[in-house]
């Protein structure tokens, strides 16, 4: 007797299970959406997160300047009338790496 009593709160209990249950699945769904899960940005899209100076730019400014200052001073040296040796300071290299005077 009492089997047959439990039967029906069972059945009720378990539709208010799969109610209450559909209820979260959609309301995670609804939070996916608003908070944008199923969006996404292309990862080439998005900024970089070094936004410095490039390292080959840098190394061809430092390369320029380098020669900048070699040839000032080989100016100041011919307006003085003296060779541009070691003691008038460093001497740079006016070569680039492939070995070739600019």
């Amino acid at each position: 007797m009492t089997s047959t009593r439990r039967s029906p709160e069972l059945v009720e209990l378990t539709h208010l299970g799969f109610e209450v249950l559909r209820h979260k699945m959609l309301d995670a769904h609804r939070k996916a959406l608003h908070y944008g899960k199923y969006h996404h940005d292309s990862v080439d899209e998005l900024p970089l997160a070094h936004t410095g100076d490039d390292p080959a730019d840098q190394f061809d400014q430092q390369r320029v300047a380098r020669l900048l200052m070699a040839t000032d001073r080989r100016l100041l040296a011919k307006q003085e009338g003296r060779s541009p040796t070691r003691e008038n300071g460093p001497r740079y290299d006016v070569r680039d790496q492939s070995g070739t005077t600019d």
